[in-house]
């Protein structure tokens, strides 16, 4: 008896310590696609804004900075992808925690409800959450708006 209160005690202290270590790894990766969009987002703003003489530059160098431009973002958003599929494993880790701790179960510790909603135990694999979506929006409509004025620009 005393062996599985001990048991049981370990089991919630590891699963307890998951729960905390993968949250705090979600808002790491969560926070890190904010960071990039912003500062590529930023950056392409600032360049085309203030470090070109927009009047002196001829087409053939306008299109170019626009690739460079593209270029920033691609990879921005190569990272925002990447960190969402980590997301979407952090999340997968946490919902396995959860249902171990019978958090989704109806009952086990509120009469005739669940402490989380049933919708939260399910969880997109492969899809993304609203801050890498937005986060890569950011990337593309800044790149689009500063392309568009420096190609109009004249």
């Amino acid at each position: 008896m005393v062996q599985d209160l001990e048991e049981l005690k370990l089991k919630q202290d590891v699963t307890l310590n998951v729960r905390a270590t993968v949250a705090d790894y979600m808002m790491y990766w969560h926070k890190l696609c904010l960071e990039v969009s912003i500062l590529v987002s930023s950056g392409i703003v600032g360049v085309s804004t203030f470090g070109v003489d927009k009047s002196q530059l001829s087409l053939a160098l306008k299109i170019m900075l626009i690739a460079v431009f593209v270029v920033a973002a691609g990879a921005a958003s190569w990272l925002i992808l990447k960190a969402s599929r980590l997301i979407q494993e952090l999340r997968g880790i946490l919902v396995r925690v959860d249902k171990h701790d019978r958090l989704f179960e109806v009952g086990a510790y509120l009469a005739d409800e669940s402490i989380y909603p049933s919708a939260w135990a399910k969880f997109d694999a492969v899809g993304m959450d609203v801050i890498p979506k937005w986060s890569m929006a950011l990337l593309v409509a800044t790149t689009a708006v500063v392309s568009s004025v420096l190609i109009l620009h004249s």
